[in-house]
This record gives structure tokens, C-alpha cells and sequence, in this order.
């Protein structure tokens, strides 16, 4: 049943897109539209629609070869070369800051499990095995960390020697 309906409503469209725009000069006023002007002092057709696609794209073509000049198999490679080590630098640095969020959670529930400590020896005991787990918790997301650091560090001597 819709499909009935739509039908007619995408032919009807399609050929009104197809339609001119008109420049009409009434009284000394530049007025554009999508109908004849009718009987006005002079009627100039801007373009249509059908043809406005091919003439923007030329366009736009003859601007980019205009504003950038070409580079060379090289100047490409180098280019590529520094977006793929920056990308791999921004992942790096989201990995830290991931493994830092990470730690945060872990040592905060086991802050949280402290306070359920008893206040004997059985409790001293639950705390410093809580604090044990806190200071592995914290060495293990170092590390990782620091294995993170020193490949972003890697990568950015190595742009510096090819910018050099």
C-alpha cells in the first residue's frame, strides 16, 4: 500500500528537481526564482539543477589542483609514516590513561573493604593484607604504565629523526 503512495511522490520530486532557477529584474531588484519571471523588464536563466552538479564539481577539482601543490612519492611516504606514529601515540596514551583509571577503581574497593575491618588483631591482620593487595595493585598498574610511556617515548624520537 505505501508502496503505491511513494511511487508517484518520487516521480513527481525527481522532476522537480530537475527545474531552473530564474534571475529576474523587477524594478531595478535582482529577485531569484523557480518560476518564468512572466513580463518583467528582463528574465536571465542562472542554471539548472541537472548540470549544477557537474559544473560545482569541475569547480572544486580546478580549486584543489590550484591550492595544493603536488607531492612527491616521498613527501606521501613521510606523511604517512608521521599518521601512523602519532596514531599509535594517541593509542598509547589512551592505554595510560585507561590503566590509571583502572587502578583508581581497583584501590578505592579495596579502601572501601578496609573500613569493614574489626578493631582487634583478626581486623590488623584483614588491613595489612589489604594494604599488601593495595601496594601490588599499584606496582602492577605502574608497570604497565610505564611499558605504555616508554613506547610513546620511542615513537616520538622517532619523529624527531624524521622531521630532521
Amino acid at each position: 500500500m505505501y508502496k503505491l503512495l511513494v511511487i508517484p511522490f518520487i516521480v513527481f520530486s525527481s522532476s522537480s528537481l530537475a527545474s531552473s532557477v530564474y534571475k529576474c529584474t523587477v524594478e531595478g531588484v535582482v529577485k531569484y526564482s523557480h518560476l518564468p519571471c512572466g513580463e518583467v523588464e528582463e528574465e536571465v536563466k542562472a542554471y539548472t539543477f541537472e548540470n549544477m552538479e557537474a559544473v560545482t564539481a569541475k569547480a572544486k577539482v580546478k580549486q584543489a589542483q590550484e591550492s595544493s601543490p603536488v607531492k612527491s612519492t616521498k613527501e606521501l611516504m613521510h606523511s604517512a609514516k608521521l599518521y601512523t606514529i602519532k596514531s599509535k601515540i594517541k593509542r598509547y596514551q589512551s592505554n595510560v590513561t585507561t590503566h590509571q583509571k583502572k587502578m583508581s577503581k581497583e584501590i578505592e574497593r579495596l579502601k572501601i573493604r578496609s573500613t569493614y575491618a574489626n578493631n582487634n588483631l583478626a581486623g590488623a591482620t584483614y588491613q595489612t593484607a589489604l594494604s599488601n593487595e593495595m601496594i601490588a595493585v599499584s606496582n602492577k598498574y605502574q608497570s604497565l604504565i610505564d611499558l605504555e610511556e616508554n613506547k610513546i617515548l620511542e615513537l616520538t624520537s622517532k619523529i624527531e629523526k624524521l622531521n630532521n
